[in-house]
C-alpha cells in the first residue's frame, strides 16, 4: 500500500515537472526578442543608469535583450560610456553614431522593436526602469 502510494505521489511529481518545462520552453520559444534603440544627445548623466536598470530588469524576468545606442552628435562622455556599456555586455550593446532614422527602418520579425528618444520625457517611460 505504501509502495503504490510512492508511485502515485512519485508520477504525480514528474507530471507537474514535465507540465513546468513544456511550459517554459513554450514560453520563451514564442516570445520576440526586445530591441530597445535608445536615441542620446548629451546624456552622459543618465544612460548607464537607464542601461543598467534595462539589464536589471532582463535579468530578473529572464528575457533577452538587444540594445542599440543611437547617439545624435553628443560632445559630452555619452559615447564613450556606451562604448564601454557596449564592450562588458559582450555583443548585447551596438553603438552607433549614425542617424537614427536608419535604425528604425530596418524592421525584423523577431523582434519587439523599441524606440526611445532619452531627450522626451514621455518616451523614457517605455523602458522598464527598477528603481
Amino acid at each position: 500500500m505504501i509502495l503504490g502510494l510512492l508511485w502515485i505521489i512519485g508520477i504525480y511529481g514528474f507530471c507537474a515537472v514535465l507540465v513546468h518545462g513544456f511550459h517554459r520552453f513554450w514560453k520563451r520559444r514564442a516570445a520576440k526578442e526586445r530591441h530597445y534603440i535608445i536615441v542620446t544627445h548629451n546624456n552622459q548623466q543618465l544612460i548607464e543608469w537607464y542601461m543598467g536598470s534595462l539589464f536589471l530588469f532582463s535579468f530578473l524576468k529572464g528575457e533577452e535583450i538587444k540594445v542599440t545606442i543611437a547617439d545624435e552628435g553628443s560632445t559630452d562622455d555619452t559615447i564613450p560610456i556606451a562604448e564601454r556599456l557596449a564592450a562588458a555586455k559582450n555583443g548585447a550593446v551596438t553603438v552607433s553614431t549614425a542617424d537614427s532614422q536608419n535604425w528604425m527602418d530596418q524592421p525584423d520579425p523577431l523582434q519587439e522593436r523599441i524606440v526611445v528618444e532619452l531627450n522626451k520625457a514621455g518616451d523614457v517611460g517605455k523602458l522598464p526602469l527598477v528603481y
